[in-house]
C-alpha cells in the first residue's frame, strides 16, 4: 500500500528540496502547499502574510490532500487546531 508522505518542518529547513528528491525516488509526484498557495493568491506568500496577514495564508494553506501521495506541507498545516482530519 503506497501511503502518504508529508514532510513538516520549520521554514527554510529544506521540505521543498527534500520532498522532490523523495518523491523522485519514490516514483510518485510531489506537491509543496506554499506553492500551491502562491499560485492560487497570485502573489508570494510573503505579500500574502504583508497584505492579508497569517490567518489570509492559514485559509488559503487549507488544501484537500487526501489524493496527494508526498508533499510539502507549510510549518501551521498539521498542527494548528482547526485543520481536522476532514479537511484532508
Amino acid at each position: 500500500m503506497d501511503l502518504p508522505v508529508f514532510l513538516t518542518g520549520f521554514m527554510g529547513v529544506g521540505k521543498s528540496k527534500i520532498g522532490l528528491v523523495l518523491a523522485r525516488r519514490m516514483g510518485r509526484l510531489f506537491f509543496d502547499t506554499d506553492q500551491m498557495v502562491e499560485l492560487r493568491a497570485g502573489k508570494a506568500i510573503s505579500a500574502i502574510f504583508a497584505d492579508e496577514g497569517e490567518e489570509s495564508f492559514r485559509r488559503l494553506a487549507r488544501v484537500r490532500a487526501g489524493d496527494l501521495r508526498s508533499f510539502g506541507r507549510g510549518g501551521g498545516l498539521g498542527w494548528r487546531s482547526d485543520y481536522t482530519d476532514e479537511q484532508y
